[in-house]
């Protein structure tokens, strides 16, 4: 009885050590609502690196993608450090660094997001 006690005792000490955290306090890029993800152009692989994603937001135009992409960052309590209308949105939040380079294509908007 003694052993089935202690097999338990370790399965359960074995499984909460082992317990995935799921709430992390890594700092994550909000998204517009109509944003769709395209590509991953660049995979940051060092520390100083910048990954490049690439977005298109459908039947939009560059001036109101940047107007409301600030203000959806400014909501997520990001930092905008620079604003170049309508073409790039510079921002920081904690550690974390964004430039966002806006393209018109046809009736598209292409966001080229640079993060680190």
């Amino acid at each position: 009885m003694k052993k089935f006690i202690f097999v338990i005792f370790i399965c359960i000490l074995t499984l909460t050590a082992c317990n995935n955290n799921p709430n992390t306090n890594e700092v994550t890029l909000p998204t517009h609502p109509n944003m769709e993800f395209v590509e991953i152009v660049h995979q940051a692989k060092e520390e100083n690196e910048y990954t490049t994603t690439l977005y298109t937001v459908k039947n939009s135009t560059q001036e109101q993608v940047t107007e409301e992409y600030i203000k959806i960052l400014e909501n997520d309590s990001w930092n905008i450090t620079f604003v170049n209308k309508p073409l790039l949105i510079e921002a920081t939040k904690e550690n974390k660094e964004i430039m966002i380079f806006l393209f018109n294509k046809d009736n598209d908007v292409t966001l080229a997001i640079l993060s680190r």
